[in-house]
């Protein structure tokens, strides 16, 4: 049994070898695509030996590339994000034309850009994602936009009112009843008893019996805090 149990281990360690390997190569190469296409696993599986392969090669890799690479370092808590980041933005609005093929929406960047600057406490860029949805539209704001939204609730009072009425939008009038049922938890916990007349809108009126009871649940909640 035990000898099976080193087998298996020395299988497993040849295996994560090999891996590691196979990311370095996509890493090292030319081809944009193998290294882009790496960032989720090197993220997903948090393989921290990865990481300094990615630091290094960011000088040397277009922009499109960057874009992704700075994910994993700020994964990785890398002491320059801050730094690259801003320069990436910089760089958006001075694309050649190589580069705005492989970078359509330049703007939509900004946003995930703004996304990595809000983790590190940075929220000079946070018009971006006002921007993008008023050019999109309220009920085409995709999963980065949403998640900043709440965290522009929690850490930025200047445009609390401003992500609040967009929040307040979807729950109302949004067509997806799992991100009216989420919104309405984001938005419960944060404005408490304030949000009880809304509550009670969605319990009597919304169409969907997840968000009712989402609603129901929040209201008996807070009668028991109040």
């Amino acid at each position: 049994m035990k000898k099976i149990f080193v087998i298996f281990l020395l299988l497993l360690q040849g295996s994560i070898f090999s891996q590691i390997d196979k990311i370095i190569e996509d890493l090292q190469s030319e081809v944009a695509y193998r290294n882009v296409g790496v960032v989720p696993v090197i993220i997903n599986e948090n393989l921290s030996d990865a990481y300094p392969y990615v630091r290094d090669l960011y000088e040397s890799k277009p922009i499109y590339v960057q874009t992704e690479f700075l994910r994993v370092l700020n994964h990785f808590n890398d002491p320059d994000v801050v730094l690259r980041a801003n320069e990436i933005l910089v760089r958006l609005d001075n694309l050649n034309e190589n580069e705005k093929i492989y970078i359509g929406d330049r703007l939509l960047e900004k946003v995930f850009i703004t996304e990595i600057l809000v983790t590190r406490g940075h929220f000079n860029t946070i018009n971006y994602v006002f921007e993008i949805i008023n050019r999109d539209g309220v009920e085409n704001i995709n999963a980065t936009v949403y998640n900043l939204l709440e965290s522009i609730l929690y850490k930025i009072p200047e445009y609390e009112r401003q992500a609040k009425n967009i929040l307040l939008e979807i729950l109302l009038n949004g067509s997806d009843e799992d991100r009216r049922g989420i919104t309405l938890g984001i938005l419960s916990r944060k404005f408490g008893a304030e949000m009880i007349g809304t509550l009670r809108d969605k319990f009597i009126n919304d169409p969907s019996a997840l968000v009712k009871y989402l609603a129901l649940q929040d209201l008996i909640l807070l009668d028991r805090e109040n």
